[in-house]
């Protein structure tokens, strides 16, 4: 997806960090076991959160070797409902992403798109046969998202509402209604949040483009006040978002999530507003007052 939604590794103990690791491992299994070995293409942080966060808990660790890995094994955690889950729904997203971007990129990267999309099919037939629901939702969203693109909509808040409601739709089935209304108001927030800083981080490149980005015709002016207004709003999603999640019971993932949303989803929001997100791998490396090499 788009890498938002990570943990500040710094703030975590050393059994939460290995426990991250063994996540996105295991939820990386997972895609390959249900989908297919090219869909482990799309594991992503943003999805081992959402498989963090619809899980209940029950996955055992155990150790298995991976394509990256082929020599040595890896511990990872098996089984569990959410992370089966998630699988599916971050299948079924990465599918409908790479059919927007064959109709919106150009060039090398539509050619790109093209050829992941050749690629997915099965995997994405094979999630959707199991979450049609999802798959059906999801199209509705991005359809009417491309409309609003279409007709130039000067509004941040219509299309970013409608890309978190996509996100929110995987709070679904998920146990009882209370559980559901903590998850769905998780799911939308943390949503939201990457709709906005995805507009932020592709500003520039949008407007060189003559793109649509919300964010271009809704403020005039990019400052320092433009920047505290996004900040703000940020900071609220994150907030309500840890809030909803401290409703729900713990189990052996809270830490994690909570460090997420507290500490990994403002601290890359303040990455993005300073225009060095996309090239944050020279740029963690010196720089020690957020000491972000440690945290990513």
């Amino acid at each position: 997806m788009y890498g938002y939604v990570r943990p500040c590794r710094s703030e975590l103990k050393v059994r939460e960090a290995e426990r991250y690791t063994a996540a996105y491992c295991g939820l990386c299994h997972a895609l390959g076991r249900r989908c297919g070995p090219l869909a482990r293409l799309s594991v992503s942080y943003d999805v081992t959160f959402l498989a963090m966060l619809l899980s209940d808990g029950s996955e055992k660790i155990c150790e298995r070797r991976c394509v990256r890995h082929p020599f040595r094994k890896k511990r990872c955690l098996c089984g569990g409902a959410g992370f089966e889950k998630a699988a599916d729904y971050g299948v079924i997203f990465q599918w409908w992403k790479l059919q927007d971007e064959r109709q919106d990129e150009r060039g090398g990267k539509r050619l790109l798109a093209h050829v992941l999309s050749r690629l997915f099919r099965r995997a994405y037939r094979a999630a959707a046969a199991r979450e049609a629901e999802f798959d059906r939702f999801t199209r509705e969203r991005l359809e009417e998202l491309s409309w609003m693109e279409k007709e130039r909509r000067p509004s941040l808040d219509a299309p970013a509402d409608c890309f978190a409601r996509i996100l929110a739709e995987c709070s679904e089935g998920a146990g009882e209604t209370e559980r559901r209304r903590c998850l769905r108001e998780i799911l939308y927030h943390v949503g939201r949040s990457i709709y906005i800083l995805d507009a932020i981080d592709d500003r520039e490149e949008d407007e060189r483009e003559g793109r649509y980005n919300a964010l271009l015709l809704r403020y005039e002016d990019w400052d320092g006040e433009t920047e505290e207004k996004l900040r703000d709003t940020l900071n609220l999603s994150a907030f309500r978002a840890r809030s909803a999640l401290m409703l729900l019971p713990e189990n052996v993932y809270t830490p994690i999530l909570d460090n997420i949303l507290s500490e990994g989803l403002p601290l890359i929001g303040e990455l993005v507003l300073r225009g060095e997100w996309k090239n944050s791998g020279k740029h963690l490396r010196k720089n020690k007052e957020t000491q972000w090499s440690d945290a990513l």
